[in-house]
C-alpha cells in the first residue's frame, strides 16, 4: 500500500509539473486562461500501469484570473479534494453543477461548505455532474487542487 501512495505521488507530480510548465510559459505572456485538468489513473495494484480505471488524480494548477475547466464524473461516488499552494489571503472554492451552467459552493460531510483558505484535504459530500475549483481573493495565488475520485 505505501509503495502504491508513493507512486500515485510521484504520478501526481509528474502531472503538476507539465501543468505548472504551460503556466509559467503563459504567465511570463502576461496572459491567462482556461485551465483544464490533468488525470491521471491510480491503481491500488499497479500505479506505474496506469491501466486500472478504478481511481483518478486529477489536477488544477491555477492563478488569480485563471478559470478552471469543469471535470465530468457523475459516476463517482468517493471524491476527495487535496489543496496546496500559496493563499496571500485569497481562497479556492469546490464548485458542482448538474447542468453546466449554474455552479453552487459544495460541502464536505459535516456540511460544512468546501471554500478553503490553507493547505487541507476534504472529502466532497455532494455527487454532481461536473466539478471545478474556483478561486477569489486580491492576493497572488497559485494553488494545486488534487481531486481524487474513485467510481461507484
Amino acid at each position: 500500500l505505501l509503495g502504491s501512495l508513493d507512486g500515485a505521488r510521484g504520478a501526481c507530480g509528474a502531472a503538476r509539473g507539465a501543468v505548472e510548465d504551460v503556466k509559467e510559459e503563459r504567465e511570463g505572456r502576461g496572459l491567462m486562461a482556461v485551465v483544464p485538468p490533468a488525470i491521471v489513473n491510480v491503481s491500488m495494484h499497479d500505479v506505474t500501469a496506469g491501466t486500472d480505471d478504478k481511481a483518478h488524480v486529477v489536477t488544477w494548477v491555477l492563478t488569480n484570473g485563471d478559470t478552471a475547466t469543469p471535470l465530468v464524473m457523475p459516476y463517482s461516488t468517493d471524491r476527495s479534494v487535496q489543496v496546496e499552494g500559496t493563499f496571500a489571503g485569497s481562497s479556492v472554492t469546490i464548485e458542482g453543477s448538474n447542468d453546466g451552467t449554474n455552479y453552487r459552493t459544495l460541502r464536505d460531510p459535516f456540511n460544512v461548505t468546501l471554500v478553503l483558505s490553507a493547505a487541507d484535504v476534504r472529502q466532497v459530500l455532494e455527487v454532481s455532474k461536473f466539478i471545478r475549483p474556483a478561486l477569489t481573493g486580491a492576493g497572488p495565488l497559485t494553488v494545486s487542487l488534487l481531486l481524487v475520485r474513485r467510481p461507484k
